[in-house]
């Protein structure tokens, strides 16, 4: 071994430390003040809450479980972990993030590592710097932002990484089969945490066979569909188990829901919203950098022939999604995340090869320029990210929660579809709205689809309190004129109002 390559091995092990001191510190500092708990993660948070204290894998609301909500169908492999979590160290925030925190730093180590064996170490460095700082005007396309709290878009990328990684090294290997297999397998923890990988995950895998037969002259019929049969395998084993779990007749409508639901986010062709996804990535960085990244990459694989298949799958996956994202999702910015993170793979080999590989920066001006650009790059939004680290908006939500465990009678029943107050406080009575009407809500505020108020009759719960948070006021959910003319105003803090409904 020359001293040289000694050296090159120090170099990447010193990055590798510091990049994993790294993530600790971004995921650890404030944790449980930033980002604010919202009611998406409260409602993993409170289905989490349910099976570790009752062994009931459902929601709660004030009537009894709930066996048909939607949210069951997904993440059980975010709901399991933070479960055992709660079962050890008790029902709390700041125990469910800490478990997300080291679900992101074994994320970046697998992108790590993914990125290492498709391109070797200066690129994998590079891109592991980007994929964990880069981001968006969003934060909610930013890794350390997504991976400070309980949402489903890091485990499932996570899966997909680890799959990816598997498959291309059973193109290499001797023995394949099982290494496709293992990766089929990967791929579908992905679909089943996020179900939206199933519209990415199969046409990556189908049209990297095709175009390395029609390119190459390689067959990946095989592996490819050994792979995809595997993913589509488990995730249909899964429906079988919570059929079981929750019973013919609550599945049956826990599809049916799941299908109305899918239709005003995942399924959904609107000019106005294929408008505003695309004026999005337009003003993006993925514009400047990560497409004629992702360009370059693919002409790059195809010229050079089969040893880069790796990224001609990972391409594919990528138009996959954003071409989904554009045309038949609602927009959310969030829902580019693993595409975004992904494409900083790209960006990486792209600066790379501009560099001159990175030469002898201090006597090469191009490749110190280049470092330079990579180094300052994802700094320019990331700075939103530091600021709110470093002095976080005050949401209100642990004052707000203690408020009402302290202040309130227990045993009363709230009316809330503010679910990050609910998996806190097991002394109250939540009154959840149904899951259809949120998908109504959506349909209404984004696409300009009819609805009344009267069409959700929240007194019929009997409700003694109404809590209004960032979701109620986004939606309108509780009338203005019943809040002002029915109930009194208890307190407020920060984004939460607590009223009194007075007696009729």
């Amino acid at each position: 071994m020359s001293i040289g390559h000694r050296r090159l091995e120090g170099w990447e092990v010193t990055l590798v430390v510091l990049l994993g001191l790294g993530t600790l510190a971004l995921g650890l500092f404030r944790l449980t003040a930033y980002p604010a708990p919202w009611f998406d993660e409260g409602w993993y948070l409170q289905i989490a809450r349910n099976l570790a204290h009752y062994g009931q894998y459902a929601t709660l609301s004030s009537e009894g479980f709930r066996y048909d909500d939607t949210a069951l169908a997904v993440a059980p492999t975010l709901y399991l972990p933070i479960a055992l979590v709660f079962r050890l160290a008790g029902v709390g925030l700041l125990q469910a993030r800490l478990a997300m925190v080291a679900g992101l730093l074994v994320a970046v180590a697998v992108f790590y590592l993914t990125a290492r064996s498709v391109h070797g170490f200066p690129i994998a460095a590079a891109a592991a710097y980007l994929f964990l700082l880069q981001m968006e005007d969003d934060p909610f396309t930013s890794t350390v932002y997504m991976g400070r709290q309980v949402m489903a878009e890091v485990p499932a990328l996570l899966f997909f990484l680890l799959g990816s990684l598997l498959w291309f090294r059973a193109l290499r290997g001797p023995r394949r089969r099982w290494g496709e297999i293992a990766a089929g397998l990967l791929f579908g923890l992905a679909m089943v945490t996020k179900l939206q990988y199933v519209f990415f995950i199969p046409p990556a895998l189908l049209l990297t066979a095709l175009l390395a037969r029609v390119l190459w002259k390689r067959s990946l019929w095989k592996p490819a569909l050994i792979s995809l049969a595997c993913g589509l395998g488990l995730l249909l084993l899964w429906y079988g188990i919570l059929r079981l779990i929750v019973g013919p007749e609550n599945f049956a409508s826990l599809l049916t829901g799941l299908s109305t639901a899918s239709s005003p986010q995942v399924r959904v062709f609107s000019l106005a919203r294929l408008g505003e996804s695309a004026r999005f990535l337009l003003r993006s960085h993925f514009l400047l950098f990560a497409l004629p990244g992702l360009l370059y990459g693919l002409v790059t694989a195809v010229r050079r022939g089969p040893e880069e298949t790796p990224t001609l799958f990972l391409g594919l996956f990528i138009l996959a999604g954003l071409g989904w994202y554009v045309l038949a999702s609602i927009g959310w910015p969030r829902y580019t995340y693993p595409f975004l993170a992904l494409g900083n793979l790209f960006t990486a080999r792209l600066l790379y090869d501009i560099g001159d590989r990175f030469a002898r920066p201090a006597r090469n001006v191009r490749a110190l320029a280049v470092l330079l650009i990579l180094l300052i790059l994802p700094l320019a939004q990331f700075r939103l990210i530091a600021r709110d680290l470093l002095s976080p908006p005050d949401s209100g939500f642990a004052p707000f929660t203690r408020y009402i465990q302290t202040q309130v009678p227990p045993g009363r029943v709230i009316e809330t579809w503010e679910w990050e107050v609910t998996f806190v406080d097991e002394a109250h009575r939540y009154h959840i709205p149904p899951t259809s009407l949120l998908n109504r809500l959506i349909a209404h505020v984004y696409f300009g689809a009819p609805y009344a108020p009267e069409e959700y009759d929240f007194q019929e719960a009997d409700p003694d309190y109404v809590v209004v948070g960032r979701f109620a006021r986004w939606t309108n959910l509780y009338p203005q004129e019943f809040l002002e003319q029915d109930c009194r105003l208890v307190v407020t803090m920060g984004e939460y109002q607590l009223f009194e409904v007075m007696a009729q």
